[in-house]
């Protein structure tokens, strides 16, 4: 029975990582004329990348963004204006789904011990995290920076001291709790607050606030739990479907406000600083 069951959990993760690597926008021959152009002009000799490191950002630099690095990330603006500018959808590059969490999700749940808890509860409070940071740095400004790496470098502090904390001694469901309560609020009152003022004249940020409701009207089912329906159904189970549909909603945000960023600003410094 749970080798059949460790199966299905890996197969179900293949698929999940197969569709994930599945992207239009890499794939096409905008983007890959536009790489190689920009790669063989820019990132061959080592005076080339020489010059180009002399000119990065501390972020920059920490992480380790390479000259490579910088031709992916504009040829992906590129073409995103050619498919905006022909009426298509807006492509995805390199499979960048947020498949991490839901990964150890379901390893959790198919097979629950200290370790596959731990992993599931951790990458879970890392997407409420980086939510908030995504907050934070819509709130900073196209151009300020340094302000978002400050703002990274507490997030991460944040969550380093998080996670240490509940591997230190016997996890505190009650604190893990608190925290991702706590966090979660801010993030959903923050968005909250950033959009209801703008729905008149941005209509796509109404996507903002379905998303947040949504989330946060789920988060009833994880406080007030119950004891399971026909012994198969509990609060747990009926909050994993409530929020099933929630990232693509958001996803459908994300995409307009992107889109109306770039529609806005102008070169390739403002759109850098998104």
């Amino acid at each position: 029975m749970l080798q059949k069951m460790l199966e299905t959990v890996i197969l179900g993760i293949i698929l999940l990582v197969q569709v994930a690597q599945a992207s239009r926008g890499d794939a096409s021959n905008e983007y890959t004329g536009c790489y190689h152009v920009c790669h063989f002009n820019n990132c061959t000799s080592s005076q080339d990348v020489a010059v180009y490191e002399s000119l990065q950002s501390l972020s920059e630099k920490v992480l380790q963004w390479s000259c490579d690095d910088e031709c992916r990330y504009n040829c992906m603006w590129q073409t995103t204006n050619v498919f905006v500018s022909r009426g298509y959808d807006v492509p995805q590059f390199f499979g960048k789904i947020c498949i991490n969490a839901w990964t150890w999700s379901v390893i959790f749940h198919a097979r629950d011990t200290p370790w596959t808890e731990r992993m599931d509860y951790f990458c879970a409070f890392s997407m409420v995290l980086f939510s908030l940071f995504g907050l934070f740095v819509r709130l900073s400004g196209p151009r300020r920076w340094r302000r978002k790496e400050v703002i990274a470098v507490l997030c991460g502090l944040f969550f380093t001291y998080h996670v240490w904390y509940l591997t230190r001694k016997k996890f505190d469901y009650g604190y893990n709790m608190k925290v991702n309560v706590f966090v979660g609020l801010l993030n959903g009152c923050g968005w909250i607050a950033w959009a209801v003022p703008r729905v008149e004249k941005r209509p796509y940020a109404r996507w903002c606030i379905f998303t947040v409701v949504g989330a946060l009207s789920s988060m009833l089912l994880e406080l007030g739990d119950f004891p399971p329906i026909f012994w198969a159904v509990d609060a747990h189970a009926l909050w994993h479907l409530a929020t099933a549909p929630l990232p693509f909603i958001w996803y459908k945000f994300l995409e307009n406000d992107c889109l109306y960023l770039a529609q806005r600003g102008s070169g390739h410094d403002y759109k850098k600083q998104i």
